[in-house]
């Protein structure tokens, strides 16, 4: 059941000036906010006063954010979770995804980055189950995912196409304003891709599938931003790079059709 009013968040982390900081932002927005130092009295919260958001930092005294992506999952698979980390390799955030979070959040953030996040987050939990677990469309049946937030896919001449997942799309408002990164620059997988404004004024950052070296952007874009709205993956895709990790960072990403799984 997709829920009604403002979303219940659980923030966990083990400083209490981000809990502080948390509970500022969150509550200035209107959403009720409950905290925890570790994520063992964050199960407990859960398991007595269930919430739709959980923030939760990877590194906690006792369970990892890991461990309580894993347990707050089980306990309730409607939990929308992102996570924190000051320990901000590229390898934690793809984790994180891979592992079933909604998104990471780098430490330090700024207000306007938790916002974001939370707006998108608030976005996914009001959805119907259904809507949020059904695969994606067809469009991206030769796609490989990064969460629900980017997709790559091949092209002929060995370059790959980069763009914005069908969820992601889902959770914000019209885009005005894409931030591209220069031209021949590297790219990280887990790393920033593009920055986007939207309608709403939020910025939104998503994250690379691919390591690689930038061959172009699609110029459509300049003219027409929201065009992944309307056309993700054919005429509305990001960047065109040339991955430089293929066979290490394949595995870390979801096919979106099963016949491309790499085992």
């Amino acid at each position: 059941m997709a829920i009604s009013e403002q979303p219940k968040i659980l923030v966990i982390d083990d400083e209490q000036v981000i809990l502080d900081s948390a509970v500022r932002i969150l509550t200035a927005e209107g959403f009720p906010v409950r905290t925890a130092f570790d994520a063992e009295t964050a199960l407990k919260i859960l398991e007595s006063n269930p919430q739709d958001i959980a923030i939760c930092d990877l590194m906690l005294p006792g369970l990892s954010g890991f461990e309580f992506l894993e347990a707050a999952q089980q306990h309730d698979p409607n939990l929308v979770v992102i996570i924190t980390t000051g320990y901000s390799t590229v390898e934690n955030g793809v984790d994180s995804l891979k592992k079933g979070a909604f998104d990471f959040l780098p430490k330090p953030f700024t207000f306007e980055e938790l916002a974001s996040q939370v707006d998108r987050a608030s976005q996914f939990a009001r959805m119907p189950i259904k809507q949020r677990t059904q695969p994606p469309p067809a469009d991206f049946d030769d796609c490989y995912l990064l969460g629900s937030q980017t997709w790559a896919r091949s092209d002929v001449d060995g370059t790959w196409l980069v763009g914005l997942a069908a969820m992601m799309l889902q959770t914000i408002d019209p885009i005005e304003n894409i931030e591209f990164p220069a031209p021949a620059s590297e790219i990280y997988q887990g790393g920033l891709l593009v920055r986007m404004t939207t309608q709403d004024k939020l910025v939104h950052n998503a994250w690379s599938p691919l390591s690689g070296e930038i061959v172009f952007a699609n110029d459509r874009l300049e003219q027409t931003p929201d065009l992944p709205h309307q056309d993700p993956v054919t005429n509305g895709w990001l960047l065109r790079i040339l991955p430089t990790n293929l066979a290490k960072e394949l595995p870390a990403l979801t096919a979106a059709n099963p016949a491309l799984r790499i085992s």
